[in-house]
């Protein structure tokens, strides 16, 4: 039986006992296949070659640099802080009298009865030899201490051997703490508190007297003529001797304080009711400002202080502290000291307000990622012309070998800084639109 396709009959084997092998029925289509096969394979590796996958992207964007400018612009920066502040009042001094003598020869000449005036050796020998029966010995009684004539107001100045009040028909006079005055003098006395007298009664500028520490005839003359100055006549602290009443002079601290309140005529004095209150330091205007600050607010910098009764008044900032740092219940910063201006109608503890004196204009202005420090100078990098995003940049001062141009460098000077951007002062080397390099 011979099968279709082999009209021999003999399955394919060859005349000669071999092997023989069959054709293909359509060798055409297959080296057609063979080609298309051959050509997809190579448009996909050309297409391997141009196309990549995102991540391919991202990996080579990652490794490349990209320079990244900044650009001069002319806007308004103002740093628009608003500080608190407190104001504290300052120190206070009372002046207290608790007892006064009135004397009746204090203010009339004595009788003929009485002695007359002496401040000379005879006094002396008496009053040295018993200084107690001296001063027991004097006219007078001690009465209510009463205010009897008002001779400061509120806001005055005082100082030393200034009138402050008349006190049971006396005069109170201001004398420094700083001289221990604790008895009366009378002619022939000697020590240190005579001695302090003296250079006081030398440094109010009266004449015939010298710091001797013994209080002689020119010492009375000179205390005499502080007392008719302010229209009293020098006490008689012994029968028929002049001197000093201790009681009729008050210590205050300072050479100059002003007054606070002066109690009235009529007022009846004690420890716990003053004949003046005295401000013996200035109120002093404080608060704290951040290093955003610190470039702006420096010691001589016009303010603004304001309160609620009072709108923003011109002050000046006196000092800036150094850095002090928060404890958690306060915070960090540079605390300031600002003057008291007037008219401010503010009390210690009311909340303050401190905020810039002027309103910025429109200048030139950088960002601040564009601002480079070395050492105390501040200064920004010109783009290099090279950058697709430079504008006015620098110039290529690149050599024929293609080396890179040195950076260009510009000296700026920071006038205020806020919200991301410094104004400088105006440059030639910057105009507005120059592009410029920030560091990476």
């Amino acid at each position: 039986m011979t099968r279709a396709g082999d009209p021999d009959g003999d399955g394919g084997a060859a005349a000669d006992g071999g092997v023989r092998i069959p054709r293909l029925r359509y060798p055409v289509r297959i080296v057609v296949f063979l080609v298309v096969l051959a050509a997809l394979l190579a448009g996909a590796f050309v297409a391997g070659r141009f196309v990549t996958s995102p991540t391919d992207e991202a990996l080579r964007g990652a490794r490349a640099t990209v320079p990244v400018t900044a650009t001069v612009d002319r806007r308004v920066v103002s740093p628009g802080y608003a500080l608190p502040a407190a104001l504290t009042g300052g120190t206070t001094f009372d002046v207290t009298v608790t007892e006064a003598s009135v004397q009746e020869s204090s203010t009339a000449a004595p009788t003929s009865g009485d002695k007359a005036p002496t401040t000379g050796a005879a006094a002396a020998g008496s009053s040295a030899a018993d200084p107690g029966a001296a001063s027991s010995g004097a006219e007078g009684s001690t009465e209510r201490v009463v205010v009897t004539s008002a001779s400061v107001a509120v806001g005055d100045v005082v100082g030393t051997g200034r009138l402050l009040a008349e006190v049971s028909g006396r005069p109170l006079f201001a004398l420094p703490t700083s001289v221990p005055l604790y008895r009366d003098l009378l002619p022939g006395m000697s020590g240190n508190d005579v001695k302090a007298v003296q250079q006081t009664l030398i440094d109010l500028g009266y004449r015939g007297v010298t710091a001797s520490g013994a209080f002689d005839g020119g010492s009375v003359r000179a205390l005499g003529r502080l007392y008719a100055d302010a229209g009293y006549r020098l006490p008689y602290v012994a029968p028929g001797v002049q001197g000093l009443a201790v009681h009729e002079f008050a210590g205050v601290p300072t050479a100059s304080a002003t007054v606070l309140a002066a109690a009235g005529v009529g007022t009846t004095l004690s420890s716990d009711v003053a004949v003046v209150r005295l401000q013996t330091s200035a109120p002093v205007l404080t608060a704290q400002i951040t290093a955003v600050e610190r470039d702006v607010v420096t010691t001589g910098t016009t303010v603004t202080v304001s309160s609620p009764t009072s709108g923003p008044i011109p002050t000046t900032v006196l000092s800036v502290g150094d850095f002090v740092a928060g404890d958690g219940t306060t915070s960090s910063g540079y605390p300031i000291t600002l003057a008291v201006p007037e008219g401010l109608g503010a009390d210690a503890g009311t909340a303050l307000q401190v905020t810039p004196a002027t309103q910025a204009e429109a200048g030139p202005a950088i960002p601040l990622v564009a601002l480079r420090q070395e050492g105390t100078r501040t200064f920004v990098v010109l783009a290099a012309s090279g950058d697709a995003t430079s504008g006015d940049a620098a110039p290529d001062d690149a050599d024929q070998r293609g080396s890179p141009a040195p950076p260009v460098e510009v000296d700026v000077t920071v006038l205020a800084q806020a919200d991301g951007w410094a104004s400088i002062a105006e440059t030639e080397r910057l105009p507005i639109g120059q592009r410029l390099a920030v560091e990476s």
